[in-house]
């Protein structure tokens, strides 16, 4: 029952984990960077009306009888409780890694090895990261040939510094790099970059027909739990017609399929894609790292879409009688916003 009553989990702690962290640094680096500045450019694209999740979650999730208070099981005063007393682990930094993460929990080993005999949110999820990390390094490689010219870059050692201060009368980003190097920038925008693709699973069709259907993943109980052994059927635990449709209605609000027909896209392949953004960047080499990045996040899409049962019953590539493209790249948007 409990494993499968986890949407209350899966949305406040995503609150805590990516909106949090991606509007902390560029927070920060408002107070920090100069508009001119190419790190400010990015961290500017990637926060797209990313502060509008807030008016709108005040108008419609954590209002009174607002969407938490409807499905969850938690009121929308214990999802606030939450994010405050997790944001310090939840929202720590380099702990959140992609690869740190997933090590910590036994999921890999150092060399991203699983003791699985398939893991395609791994496959999937470190194949984009890859292709993010590489932009990131032709980016930073762009601007700082050494260590030291990094070290000194003054506006970069404020940002840092004051990522780790926070706001007065706030807990600051928890564990985020003291100093930067080439090294620790890359990391630090390549994870500031991943946080977004991993919200954004919501927006690619999951949950709604993914990790939240019903009736196997119903994302809270609809009956106070059991005392003692002995229930026949779950029925009673599950939402009702009325309260079904609502529920569905809620996830498939949140689906973006009109992302990839807008003109530009706004799918994560097109993220450091077109004129107003590049015209921020002088140097060729960011303009020849964002085409790569390109062609290799469209590629990875085309081989997403392309995935269906094959006549052996198994899907293409992934040797597992279903499809998983949760992390679809021609549905996820490339900024914090929902």
């Amino acid at each position: 029952m409990f494993n499968v009553a986890d949407q209350f989990h899966l949305q406040i702690y995503h609150l805590t984990a990516t909106h949090n962290v991606g509007e902390a640094l560029h927070e920060a680096a408002m107070r920090t960077l100069s508009d001119k500045h190419p790190i400010m450019a990015v961290l500017d694209r990637l926060n797209y009306q990313a502060y509008s999740a807030r008016p709108v979650g005040e108008a419609l999730c954590f209002d009174p009888m607002g969407h938490w208070d409807e499905n969850f099981h938690i009121s929308q005063i214990g999802c606030r409780n939450f994010v405050t007393k997790n944001w310090k682990t939840y929202g720590a930094f380099e702990p959140n890694y992609l690869q740190a993460d997933f090590q910590a929990r036994g999921l890999v080993d150092a060399s991203g090895k699983y003791p699985f005999k398939v893991f395609p949110f791994w496959d999937d999820a470190s194949e984009i990261l890859r292709i993010q990390r590489a932009f990131f390094t032709s980016f930073v490689d762009a601007y700082y040939a050494r260590d030291k010219q990094v070290a000194d870059d003054h506006e970069v050692a404020a940002w840092f510094k004051e990522v780790r201060r926070g706001p007065t009368g706030l807990i600051p980003v928890q564990s985020f790099p003291t100093k930067a190097s080439k090294k620790i920038l890359v990391d630090v925008l390549t994870h500031n970059a991943w946080l977004q693709v991993a919200h954004h699973s919501l927006n690619a069709g999951d949950p709604v027909r993914s990790s939240l259907t019903l009736p196997f993943h119903p994302g809270g109980l609809y009956k106070p739990l059991p005392k003692a052994k002995g229930i026949e059927s779950v029925v009673p635990f599950l939402p009702n017609a009325t309260a079904s449709v609502t529920y569905i209605g809620f996830l498939a609000s949140f689906n973006r399929p009109r992302y990839r027909t807008m003109d530009p896209p706004r799918t994560l392949a097109h993220a450091y894609s077109g004129p107003d953004f590049l015209a921020r960047f002088g140097e060729q080499k960011v303009h020849e790292a964002a085409d790569a990045y390109y062609n290799a996040m469209s590629e990875l899409g085309a081989k997403n879409d392309a995935r269906k049962i094959e006549a052996d019953g198994m899907c293409t590539g992934q040797n597992i009688p279903f499809c998983w493209t949760t992390l679809n790249l021609s549905y996820i948007p490339w900024f914090f916003s929902v």
